[in-house]
């Protein structure tokens, strides 16, 4: 069962060991605001992640094959996904559109799939994954970022334009978005060294102060300007700057086998859409993706809407919009953003011109 001791502050460490959840302190990570126990709701843990909106937990169990949700408070435990899933590595909350990624094996294929919060209306969105590992997700850019074997990947958030950004990463682990900076960081736990780089791919940097200090680094999280990594061989969990990977910091010791962290900030998911002319979002019965700031999928009726006036801080406002023989595209007016601004739309055979209703958001 789930103890929680949660006072009125909404930012915490959560880190995930096999057997347990945690949530601590982050001045203080030997002060519990979460305390998992084993049993009955815990067999052999993952990954996390969480939802701010309803103040809920999510988690997947390989052992049940199963991934479970239940409120910081320890109420509503419930299992969402149970139905011949194996090998699950990976669990991401799009908290913008109300989804859930994860990564299993069906059928004896790996591949990303994606349901409602509540477990319904599953699809999948990626296939063919080798060795995956890590899973992440930029719900405001409508992108996706996995690990494969030694390779850092990238798609839309239903699972078109996917592509590898870099190779030979040596065993990369604690792939995790920071979402103030728009960056995207990964640990290559075979020689310790920390990466950083931009959410399309550019201006990879390479971190090599925590060579020394890391040993087998098997989770890594963001917040402020620190970034906190977990070591198995050392078992502890500290921080370092997240600028250069300076000043470590061991915070918690004799603490093995962390295998994910993340940090629970309520103010993290603030950023919400809303549209234009009273239109609110609407999922009931449908599954809706976004697939970047711009645009979204119905993946029931598979039409697609141009949304060019979200009432959004850092929304897409306008963007270029033309035509190929083989389909339709979007790209930003500046010409430094090399983010797709609309989704590709294909399966045209012959499309000669473009235009869009701005009123019902109609390519």
């Amino acid at each position: 069962m789930f103890s929680f001791f949660l006072t009125e502050r909404k930012k915490f460490l959560l880190y995930a060991r096999r057997s347990e959840i945690r949530g601590v302190d982050i001045e203080n990570p030997y002060f519990n605001f979460i305390t998992a126990f084993t049993v009955p709701d815990i067999d052999d843990v993952t990954v996390i992640d969480f939802d701010a909106v309803e103040e809920r937990l999510y988690w997947t169990d390989v052992k049940t094959q199963t991934i479970k949700r239940a409120f910081i408070n320890g109420t509503g435990l419930e299992t969402i996904i149970s139905r011949d899933i194996q090998s699950i590595r990976g669990l991401a909350v799009d908290w913008i559109s109300r989804n859930l990624y994860w990564i299993s094996s069906e059928f004896d294929e790996t591949q990303i799939n994606v349901a409602r919060l509540d477990g319904s209306l599953k699809t999948s969105v990626i296939h063919g994954i080798d060795k995956p590992q890590c899973l992440a997700v930029h719900p405001v850019k409508g992108k996706l970022y996995w690990t494969d074997g030694n390779t850092i990947n990238m798609a839309n958030m239903d699972g078109s334009n996917s592509k590898i950004l870099f190779q030979n990463q040596k065993d990369p682990v604690g792939l995790s978005i920071d979402y103030g900076e728009n960056k995207l960081y990964w640990i290559s736990s075979g020689n310790g060294t920390i990466n950083r780089c931009n959410l399309d791919g550019g201006n990879l940097e390479i971190i090599e102060s925590m060579k020394e200090d890391l040993t087998k680094a098997t989770a890594l999280t963001i917040m402020d300007k620190k970034l906190w990594w977990a070591d198995q061989n050392l078992a502890q969990i500290g921080t370092c700057n997240k600028k250069d990977g300076r000043n470590p910091t061991v915070l918690r010791n004799k603490t093995s086998g962390v295998v994910h962290m993340k940090v629970y900030d309520k103010a993290a998911q603030q950023e919400r859409w809303s549209y234009p002319s009273g239109k609110q979002w609407s999922s009931t019965g449908k599954l809706s993706i976004l697939v970047n700031s711009s645009s979204l999928v119905n993946c029931e009726n598979l039409h697609f809407a141009l949304i060019g006036c979200f009432i959004f801080t850092i929304g897409i406002e306008s963007f270029l919009m033309y035509s190929v023989h083989e389909g339709i595209r979007g790209i930003p007016l500046d010409p430094n953003d090399k983010m797709d601004a609309l989704m590709p739309i294909s399966g045209t055979s012959f499309a000669v011109g473009v235009d869009f209703h701005a009123g019902e958001y109609y390519v």
